[in-house]
């Protein structure tokens, strides 16, 4: 259980958060984000990848959530990877 200065430091810690503009978000608004359900292999796959933002340190033992911007920004990566990849592979860009 939380003591009243631990939960107002929190409070603190959310207030600064949300003042910077940075909205945090759960694997289940993640999973919704990238239209899986929230329980699906999908989505774990996805939470337990090492290259994953890591969640942001609200509470100990509390809820896992994440910046919405890192997560944005790690799918902009994925895509950027994923071209290039197609990209190099392409059979219009071997040479003979």
């Amino acid at each position: 259980m939380l003591s009243a200065s631990e939960i107002k430091e929190l409070a603190k810690q959310v207030a600064k958060e949300l003042k910077k503009g940075e909205l945090l978000v759960s694997p289940n608004d993640i999973a919704l984000m990238f239209g899986y359900a929230p329980n699906s292999t999908a989505i774990r796959q996805i939470l337990e990848d090492p290259s994953f933002p890591a969640p942001v340190p609200l509470l100990e033992k509390g809820y896992r959530r994440y910046l919405r911007s890192d997560v944005e920004a790690w799918v902009q990566k994925k895509r950027e990877e994923q071209s290039r990849l197609a990209f190099q592979t392409s059979p219009f860009m071997r040479q003979a």
